[in-house]
């Protein structure tokens, strides 16, 4: 298209364009702005519209203010805004650019139902700085942000995230000027020590702007929280933390004495609940807790994130009673009794609206093909991580096509094994996803797990009663026992670790190639695959055989170099749509581990193991001349192509 063709195009046209490439490709949009002063003109509508401060002290805030507000009056941009954010600065967040490519895409759009939001993003920074007091934030900064509000008559959304209590001031502010903005408080606790209740607090609690409160805890707080469900007129959204070891008396009054004389409203149905317990220990949590949290209404319930284990589904209520949910996180117990699963199973496939799904630490004996839903467009599915040697079902990964024909995102593990004919069919089978655009691959390298085979005493006089198998590509060397803290696994094993831990930018590529391939031959109506993620772990995971030292220590310098992360993208322009860019991620953390496993290496070569598995690395990669460290020279195994599918084992 010319320039003069594009001229006669009308803005609202264009306007639409820029929106699409605001999702899309966020550079794109800016490296438009920057043609003319027309495209500039249009854009700009996106570029105003979400407003960040990264708070260091109250002098840096009013300057931050005073720079947006030139650039907002000269370019007549105050009308655009729509979301601004307030967050404390970090030694992390000090590095981070500022602008518009620096807004993550849940801080420029509105749309809250995806995994990650504003939520995830900030809510650590409350106990990171201690010292971050009203008085380091300084009066004028905040008045800085009065006299910003004031002038942005279209501002809907305030996101606050500061280790101090939401400012009267700002508050103050949004009740007189602007009563429809909705106040996201994800520092929100309330001094109850004291009596009478703060006033300033109350106002905070109480306020017809407050739609989300973040940072509670549940046990500890729970007039703070009962004072918010029933008092804040328009709060939907809530983001709580239910430390372990602390219980909630389902069976307390509602009501606190220090409030109880004032009006109370009834009781508004959340439309997001979060709960996150932050320790790690898997205490007992009865379903019952989340639906008294939410009050036990779940028809408004759009998006459920539950980032603590479940361990019991006895009071789940059915699916039927979700009819508005779009969104689940779920973290699954360690059950052993299959009607947990089943319950869990027949939940999740009945869901009417279940459009992005979450599920963490799986079972790897339970099929999930039974809780596969049909208007999944997002589905991120992860087992459990420190089981070892337990055999994951690929039977889902087969059937994903038909039972999810819309996913569109997919993050899944996939079980490593050489790069065999059955690895092959299993990628083969997610390119016959015709919708699927965004894949992440997480490759198992875990070794098998021990059987009852063989009998031998550990160096602490333990007698041990597991073997391992001998693999049928194994040969006479693979199949010898390992010596050491590894035995009894077999030095096919660790060649088999290496090898599938090697993830290089030929596989990686490989990979893509078979899954475009396999949309390809699907015809038309279908969606190239965009965006390829892929890294291997669990290679170190060998099962102990006893209660003595972890096995290894001495592996990691080896697997240090292999387990790099690729990501493969298409070109994004029309004339180059088969190009594809492949990107180490994390290649900096990446060799500076490396490079202390090296020390590692070196201060270990008197170690028995050692000598053992360095030579079954240069049975794979002989390094070549010159290379001081076994990982200088390397290269994945190939993908066996030969044969077009294997049959899908179920």
């Amino acid at each position: 298209m010319g320039s003069t063709d594009f001229e006669s195009l009308h803005a609202e046209l264009i306007g639409r364009v820029c929106e699409y490439l605001d999702e899309a490709h966020p550079a794109s949009l800016l490296a438009f702005s920057q043609a003319d002063k027309r495209c500039y003109a249009i854009a700009s509508g996106l570029l105003f519209r979400t407003i960040k401060f990264t708070i260091s002290n109250g002098q840096q805030l009013a300057q931050d203010v005073r720079k947006w507000e030139t650039i907002l009056s000269r370019e007549s941009g105050f009308r655009h805004v729509r979301r601004l954010i307030l967050h404390c600065a970090t030694e992390d967040t000090k590095q981070r650019p500022e602008g518009y490519l620096s807004l993550d895409p849940c801080e420029r759009h509105e749309d809250d139902s995806g995994l990650r939001s504003c939520w995830d993003l900030y809510n650590s920074y409350q106990f990171l700085y201690p010292n971050f007091s009203e008085s380091s934030l300084m009066k004028h900064g905040w008045e800085a942000v009065v006299g910003l509000l004031k002038q942005c008559s279209g501002l809907a959304d305030v996101f606050y995230a500061c280790p101090v209590q939401f400012p009267p001031c700002l508050l103050h502010t949004l009740h007189a000027n602007l009563p429809r903005c909705r106040l996201h408080d994800y520092t929100f606790h309330l001094n109850l020590d004291e009596e009478p209740i703060d006033p300033r607090e109350m106002a905070l609690a109480t306020s017809p702007c407050l739609y989300s409160v973040g940072g509670l805890n549940l046990a500890a707080e729970r007039v703070a929280w009962d004072l918010a469900r029933y008092q804040a007129v328009r709060m939907k959204e809530a983001h709580v933390l239910l430390p372990g070891g602390e219980e909630i008396d389902l069976d307390e009054g509602d009501r606190d004495p220090r409030w109880a004389g004032g009006e109370m409203l009834a009781r508004k149905p959340l439309e997001t609940f979060h709960l996150i317990r932050p320790t790690f220990p898997e205490t007992p949590l009865s379903f019952n807790t989340v639906s008294w949290a939410v009050h036990g209404n779940f028809f408004a319930l759009r998006v459920l994130k539950l980032d603590l284990v479940v361990t019991n589904l006895d009071d789940l209520p059915g699916a039927k009673e979700f009819p508005a949910l779009e969104t689940l996180v779920f973290a699954c117990a360690r059950a052993t009794r299959m009607e947990y699963w089943k319950t869990l199973l027949t939940f999740l496939h009945d869901l009417p609206r279940l459009t992005t799904l979450q599920i963490k630490d799986w079972a790897r004996s339970v099929s999930f093909v039974p809780g596969l839903n049909s208007h999944l467009r997002y589905l991120d599915f992860s087992t459990h991580l420190h089981l070892f040697g337990e055999t994951m079902k690929d039977d889902h990964i087969h059937q994903l096509a038909d039972a999810c024909p819309d996913l569109e995102e997919l993050l899944i593990e996939i079980r490593r094994s050489r790069g065999s004919a059955n690895e092959v069919s299993l990628y083969r089978a997610l390119g016959r996803l015709r919708r699927l655009q965004n894949l992440t691959l997480r490759l198992d390298a875990s070794p098998p797990g021990l059987d009852s085979t063989v009998e031998f005493f550990d160096p602490n006089g333990e007698l041990i009663s597991h073997g391992t198998t001998i693999e049928p590509w194994f040969d006479a060397d693979d199949a010898k026992t390992v010596d050491g803290p590894l035995r009894p696994y077999r030095q096919g094993h660790i060649y088999d670790a290496l090898v599938n831990s090697a993830i290089d930018p030929g596989l990686t590529r490989s990979i893509f190639d078979v899954i475009n391939n396999a949309k390809i031959a699907l015809g038309r109506a279908v969606l190239p695959l965009e965006r390829l993620k892929v890294y291997a772990s669990r290679g170190e995971m060998f099962q102990p055989a006893g209660r003595w030292s972890p096995r290894t220590p001495v592996l990691l310098p080896f697997l240090a170099a292999l387990q790099s992360r690729w990501l493969v993208e298409r070109d994004v322009r029309d004339d180059a749509r088969d190009v594809l860019h492949v990107t180490e991620l994390g290649r900096k953390s990446r060799l500076d581990h490396s490079s202390c496993q090296a020390k590692y290496l070196q201060d270990s070569r008197d170690e028995y193991l050692f000598k053992d598995l360095f030579d079954m690395w240069q049975r794979v990669w002989p390094c070549e001349e010159g290379a001081s460290l076994p990982w200088e020279s390397w290269k994945s195994l190939p993908l066996d192509l030969q044969v077009k599918d294997a049959a899908p084992e179920i």
